[in-house]
């Protein structure tokens, strides 16, 4: 069966992210993150749960490395705790961060590991408030032109923001994740900040003469609408403006979606040579895919649209599998993109995993749902879509945002009550197979 064999140069790999795995929330000097006091509020996390020892990955980070070696995975996408390197977001160095992850590179790379590190998986330092403050789109600047400076003979592919839609509208709008507000125009002051951010980023980038690639990941949002009616069909239009286009659009064109202010009657806050400093050349836009809905127009709704039911198996987040969706998102990226290089950067699924009797964590759904991803992969390759790479989300079982503890989505068990240990699951072997060649 050919319809999962790869060439050689196509990159696999598996993500995960600092506050999720790493733990040690007190230790090497680490600054407080916005996470670490939303987390620590009763009642915004699942249970009250939190990421202050999480996965231990940074006292286990060379058994991680182990497991990502044992299943054949050529590379590694983790982030950088900004706090780790800055305490406070700006000023001094932390020489124990920064020696912590020089070591994990090393292990990374004494074992034929390439990483992919991103620089902001949302743990914004604590002291520099939140992405409102203009501020904290020069500290990031400041922060990621060190770590391009300090890692440059380690790393040689780096994403500057992971999906800025949840930093944006998931914690300033929907008020899911930290800091918890809910105002809409916060959210997009946000996405702007977010945006000048990633793109003074990239000046930085290229200014230093840096050796490798730079990108952004974004968790795209391109919603079906649920019928052939005129306003479904805009309700889509919206979201996808609303939610997506608003951060490829100045990144790739230099312009922000005219639905937001013409339907949205949202004004951006741009400032002098703002969009010019957003519209930086990038090499690579990250992919994370998981699902993808159906809408109907709303007028009740501040995106005009709701989400409708379907027919469709849902993971244990309730969200729908719909890997087809997969091939269309990669079509609609790659136009909207300019054809410029796509790697997934994540994509996995929730599942409700248990230990066997043999200890061992038999999860053939999550098989079937990398099996069914994977073809549709395949099938944009064969179009001529130019991807480059996929990373499954996620190495190791983590701390899942506001819902804690309680949703799996690794391809290894984290048995929490036992210090930890990690388990491969089924799903981890079956990539080992595909990467091999063997189905």
């Amino acid at each position: 069966m050919n319809d999962l064999v790869f060439k050689k140069d196509f990159l696999f790999g598996c993500a995960t992210a600092a506050y999720q795995i790493e733990g040690a929330v007190n230790e090497g000097k680490r600054g407080k993150t916005i996470w670490d006091e939303f987390s620590h509020i009763k009642g915004n996390i699942y249970n009250d749960h939190n990421g202050d020892i999480a996965c231990n990955s940074y006292h286990k980070y060379k058994e991680d490395i182990a497991i990502l070696k044992e299943l054949g995975f050529s590379s590694y996408r983790f982030s950088i705790a900004w706090s780790r390197i800055f305490p406070n977001g700006t000023g001094e160095v932390n020489s124990e961060g920064v020696n912590y992850y020089h070591n994990l590179l090393q292990e990374l790379i004494d074992n034929d590991i390439t990483p992919f590190v991103t620089l902001y998986h949302w743990d914004l330092p604590i002291a520099l408030g939140d992405w409102t403050n203009r501020e904290c789109v020069y500290a990031f600047r400041d922060y990621a032109a060190f770590c391009f400076k300090e890692f440059s003979k380690e790393v040689k592919n780096w994403i500057t923001l992971n999906e800025p839609f949840c930093s944006s509208f998931v914690s300033h709008f929907e008020g899911r994740h930290a800091p918890g507000h809910r105002n809409l125009n916060e959210a997009f002051i946000c996405a702007h900040h977010l945006n000048l951010a990633h793109g003074l980023a990239v000046q930085e980038f290229r200014k230093m003469n840096t050796v490798g690639q730079i990108g952004i990941t974004i968790n795209a949002i391109y919603p079906q609408p649920s019928t052939k009616n005129e306003k479904d069909i805009l309700a889509a239009e919206i979201i996808k403006a609303s939610q997506t286009d608003i951060f490829i659009s100045p990144i790739i064109k230099g312009t922000y979606p005219s639905l937001i202010e013409k339907q949205m009657k949202i004004k951006m806050p741009i400032e002098k040579d703002d969009l010019r400093n957003i519209n930086q050349n990038i090499d690579f836009i990250g992919l994370n895919y998981y699902s993808e809905d159906l809408v109907q127009y709303d007028e009740t709704d501040p995106f005009y649209a709701k989400t409708v039911n379907s027919w469709h198996d849902k993971t244990d987040m309730g969200w729908d599998i719909v890997p087809q969706g997969l091939l269309r998102f990669l079509r609609t990226i790659n136009r909207d993109t300019d054809n410029i290089d796509i790697y997934i950067t994540e994509n996995g699924m929730a599942s409700v995993d248990q230990l066997s009797k043999d200890n061992r964590v038999h999860d053939k759904k999550r098989i079937d749902y990398f099996k069914s991803h994977l073809f549709y992969c395949k099938k944009a390759i064969e179009e001529g879509i130019p991807l480059k790479g996929y990373f499954a989300w996620s190495l190791l079982d983590n701390f899942e945002w506001a819902y804690g503890y309680s949703k799996r989505f690794g391809i290894t068990y984290v048995d929490y009550e036992n210090d930890c240990k990690r388990i491969i699951k089924d799903s981890g072997y079956f990539l080992r197979d595909i990467m091999l060649g063997l189905i």
